[in-house]
Order: structure tokens, then sequence, then C-alpha cells
């Protein structure tokens, strides 16, 4: 009977630092524009160009009726008709899945989360509302920015924003670019920055019509949410898993 327990503890400690459901299929739907400006950004040496929503979106799980802030990965891919009307799959990973580092080099992830810990909360609050509206669009504009770096090229892919439809868009590059000048030199850093808050990272990557992984399919997103306490339910099973490990490895003795 120990030994059974011990290994119904054991099995449960597996499974809460297991990575669990992150790539499960999820399908999602546009349900709102945090900002509705459109503004023209550019690309590549052919000037490659298009004008989009210099802005997050917010997304509607369908299967929950959850709302969540999300941030638009690839400024060239559009998003899908079906997410913006009827819904589009998406599979949920982290930034640790290969088939996301497969597009993304692991400093771009470094940097994003960098930027992400110390600015997030300059522009959204807990909930994804907006506390500070320049901050809010430089944010987008500078995820544009560390994504669109071509590593093989080794230059910016992303040209950046050439023109807005909004009244102090030169202010949001400002912005922006004086982030991407502190990410060169963490030291640079103003004091109220010094401070990570440390977030939780999913990316959601389009599932094409023949039921594949598909970063053109339509636009990958991202979302922030700010790391959750343990609660008090979830340490004492981690502490229970503990020991009923201990206690299989006593009775191996």
């Amino acid at each position: 009977m120990k030994r059974l327990t011990a290994f119904a503890l054991s099995i449960a400690l597996l499974i809460m630092l297991s990575p669990g459901a992150h790539a499960d299929m999820v399908t999602l739907i546009k349900s709102d524009d945090i900002f509705t400006d459109t503004g023209k950004i550019s690309w590549d040496q052919n000037s490659g160009s298009t004008t989009v929503y210099v802005s997050p979106v917010r997304a509607q799980d369908i299967s929950t009726g959850s709302d969540f802030l999300a941030f638009c990965g690839d400024f060239r891919t559009s998003l899908s008709n079906d997410f913006k009307n009827g819904g589009q799959d998406y599979a949920a990973r982290t930034f640790e899945d290969v088939d996301f580092l497969e597009i993304y080099s692991p400093w771009q992830i470094t940097a994003l989360t960098e930027l992400f810990g110390r600015v997030y909360s300059s522009a959204f609050d807990s909930t994804g509302d907006v506390v500070g509206e320049i901050e809010a669009r430089a944010l987008q504009l500078t995820v544009w920015s560390i994504l669109g770096y071509d590593d093989a090229k080794k230059e910016n892919s992303f040209k950046g924003l050439t023109e807005y439809n909004y009244t102090n868009w030169e202010d949001v590059i400002e912005m922006s670019q004086s982030w991407l000048n502190a990410l060169m030199d963490v030291a640079e850093w103003a004091p109220e920055f010094f401070k990570i808050t440390e977030y939780n990272y999913t990316v959601y990557v389009a599932i094409d019509a023949m039921g594949k992984l598909n970063h053109n399919a339509s636009q990958t997103l991202i979302s922030v949410k700010e790391a959750a306490v343990p609660e008090p339910a979830s340490i004492v099973m981690f502490g229970m898993g503990l020991a009923g490990l201990g206690l299989l490895r006593r009775r191996k003795k």
C-alpha cells in the first residue's frame, strides 16, 4: 500500500513538472483591435511594404470564450480571414519548442523576454488593458523590429514605420528605438526598468487546411501573462511528490 501511495505521489509530481498541454490545438478568433489607426511599414531591400494596424489584437479562444491580448509576430504575414471571421486553428507552443526556434533565433527570444519583462507593465495592465498609449504602440513596433532581423543576411529586414495615421507616431518610433538601443546595453536602462517582471509566454502557430503547422497560414501570435505565484495546494503537492520519490528510492535500497 505504501509503495502504491508513493508511486501515485510521484506520478502527480511528474505531471506537475511536465510541459502539459502546451502543444494543444486551439481555435482563435479576433475579438477586437486595440488600436485601429493604420500605419505603413516596409521591409527588405526590394522595398516590400504593407499597411497594417501597429497594434496588438485581442483574441478569443472559441472553446472557452476567454479573451487575451496577443502581439503579432510576423509583419509580413496577414492575419487569416478565418481568424478575423470564423476561427483559425492554432497550435499553442512555448519559446522553447524546436519548431518555433526554426524561424526565430535564441537571441531574439531572449531579447523579447527582456523587452516584455522591462516595459510591458508601462503599456498594459495585468488584464491587457492599455495604461500607456504610446508605450503600447511602441511595444508592438519593437516586437516586429526584434523578430524582423535576418540572421542569414545579418541585417534587419524590417525597415520600420514610414507612415502612420496617428498624431504622435514620431513619439512611438522614438520610444521603440530607445528600447532597442537599451537592449544592446542593459546598463543603459533607466533605474525604473531594472526590476524585471516574470511572464509566461504562449506562441500560437497557425495550422493550415492540411493539419500542418504553417507560419504563413496566419500571422503568429504571442500572448504575455504575468507568471502566477504557486498556490499553497500546488506547493503541498510538489512536496508530497518529492517525498514519494524519496520513499521509492529508499525502498529500492
